[in-house]
């Protein structure tokens, strides 16, 4: 047989024999692809008539899906946790396109924020799990579709507020979060309540981690439940304060990185900063392993944004002090936290430094929106006076937050700081103990009455006396003079000066008030000069002489007779 079929090939023309051998190659090819080919089950045959399926043509519900999800969560939990985990950080990098870093060790202008917002419902009838968990969609995905990457939020129902209401919200103070949370990964956490009366009452507030602080209590009312989630949104937006690094200052202006500040979008606006908000910084201290040690706000001191351009701002330093965001920056971060006011007024309360407890009554406090300048001399201004209690009650101003405070005692100005009305509910201002310098200026005023006295009277003594001696009444005139040489003398007056300085000096250094000390010392000072100008023996001196003169002129036509 194969001699057969070798002696039929070679009786073949050549060109048979190419054609032959291409037809075999490409059967062979197709029979190979077709071997690789999955295999092709065939199609169930339905009926026309009747579905193969009810899901076919019933509606889909949240509880369906649910139902058919659960397999594939039941076979994710039976791969294992280095399979699940392998999964999900391949679906990960699928989406993102690479492994995404820590939070902590991204650049501060692409790290997002950690929100965690806990939800406290009332236990009611209308407030069920359902609304709860219809809710807490509503916000996650508005929020993913609002902020994007600007904030990571992760949601809890709150079971740890009782009760679950605004008055509870309101005795919640920074400690009690930060005893909860601050071992957490969170940045902020927003704890929400929601009441049910003739509708629904939500109030929220923000703690941050970073600064330790605990935002005002705000509240909303929802007529309409299906609003519910909209204006738990914008609550939660107004809760809200971002955070910029201070990277430095130099005269009077502060260059700033806001966080996350390359991640927002055009519709986050609601959570961006914009131009004239008000600051509030604070230092951060750690320790060696980059821990947080302490935190420390920066008094009397506030950044106003002038300038922004995406992440980058700059900022106008309004401060009381020459330069309180400066020095070392070795384990030290200059962080700012927005600040806005919320409430109608502030009640302030001024005590002196050495004895908080002890209230300054009477004290003049001026309250400026700009302060005088050569141009504006005497701008608008409100003048208050501290009750019994050492307090004043400073509203809140609609035209702008930003307001200078200036704290008189008597002739004195003891403070002069920037203030935000309606930041902080209650605030005490701690001031140099200025009852030395009190107990000295009102003695002093007392020496000087006594100065202006007795140069008045020696004035008109000296006149009396002078006009006596021109109608020649000799002995008069020689009495007024003598009266004169009794009056108090500039050394008199001298040892009164130095018994009210030392014992009002004294007591500064006792309270360590060096400005105290040096005003009571430029008082005594100013005093003796006055004492020396209108107390000098010229004027007497002159008048004598000129008497003398007149006494002589009257005596020489006696001799001549």
């Amino acid at each position: 047989m194969i001699v057969r079929l070798v002696r039929g090939f070679q009786a073949m023309p050549i060109r048979a024999l190419v054609l032959f051998a291409v037809a075999t190659v490409v059967v062979v090819a197709a029979g190979t692809a077709a071997s690789l080919l999955p295999a092709q089950e065939p199609e169930p045959r339905v009926s026309e008539d009747k579905p193969s399926n009810a899901e076919e043509t019933a509606p889909v519900t949240k509880e369906r899906s649910d139902a058919k999800a659960a397999p594939d969560e039941a076979a994710q939990d039976e791969a294992g946790p280095d399979e699940a985990a392998s999964d999900a950080s391949g679906a990960g990098e699928a989406a993102s396109g690479e492994s995404a870093a820590p939070v902590e060790e991204r650049p501060w202008e692409t790290r997002p924020y950690r929100v965690l917002v806990s939800l406290a419902m009332e236990s009611s009838p209308a407030l069920t799990s359902r609304f709860h968990d219809r809710l807490e969609e509503t916000l996650r995905v508005r929020i993913a579709g609002l902020l994007g990457n600007y904030w990571e939020p992760q949601f809890e129902l709150n079971d740890w507020l009782l009760p679950a209401s605004g008055r509870a919200l309101e005795r919640l103070e920074a400690q009690d979060l930060a005893a909860r949370f601050q071992a957490g990964e969170f940045d902020k956490v927003m704890v929400l309540t929601i009441e049910h009366g003739r509708g629904l009452r939500l109030a929220g507030c923000e703690w941050d981690r970073s600064s330790g602080q605990r935002g005002p209590v705000l509240h909303r009312e929802v007529v309409d439940r299906r609003r519910t989630g909209a204006v738990a949104l914008e609550l939660l937006f107004d809760l809200f304060r971002p955070l910029a690094r201070i990277d430095g200052t130099e005269n009077g202006t502060a260059e700033l990185r806001a966080r996350a500040g390359e991640l927002l979008a055009p519709q986050s606006l609601s959570v961006m900063f914009r131009s004239g908000d008000l600051l509030s910084p604070y230092f951060r201290y750690l320790n060696r392993d980059k821990q947080l040690r302490s935190i420390q706000p920066v008094p009397w001191t506030y950044l106003r944004i002038e300038d922004i351009t995406r992440s980058r701002m700059t900022a106008g330093v309004e401060t009381a002090f020459n330069a309180p965001l400066s020095g070392s920056r070795r384990r030290v971060e200059l962080v700012a936290i927005r600040s806005h006011p919320r409430h109608a007024a502030t009640r302030l309360r001024l005590a002196p430094r050495n004895n908080p407890g002890r209230s300054l009554v009477g004290v003049r406090v001026r309250v400026y929106e700009h302060l005088p300048t050569e141009e504006n001399p005497d701008p608008a201004m409100t003048e208050l006076m501290t009750d019994r209690f050492g307090r004043v009650e400073i509203p809140r101003s609609p035209d702008g937050p930003l307001r200078r405070l200036v704290v008189h005692s008597g002739g004195a100005v003891l403070a002069n700081v920037p203030f935000v009305p309606g930041l902080v509910p209650e605030v005490s201002m701690e001031l140099p103990d200025d009852s030395a310098r009190l107990e000295a200026e009102g003695n002093l005023a007392i020496v000087q009455g006594e100065l202006i006295d007795v140069v008045s009277r020696r004035t008109i003594m000296l006149a009396r006396a002078l006009s006596l001696a021109r109608k020649e009444q000799w002995k008069q005139a020689d009495e007024l003079m003598a009266q004169i040489g009794q009056q108090p003398k500039i050394d008199g007056f001298k040892s009164k000066i130095l018994a009210i300085r030392v014992p009002a000096v004294t007591e500064s250094r006792r309270n360590r008030d060096r400005s105290g000390e040096q005003r009571i010392v430029a008082m005594c000072r100013q005093l003796e000069e006055l004492v020396e100008r209108y107390l000098a023996r010229d004027a007497v001196r002159d008048v004598a002489a000129e008497i003398k003169e007149l006494r002589q002129f009257s005596e020489k036509p006696k001799r001549r007779g």
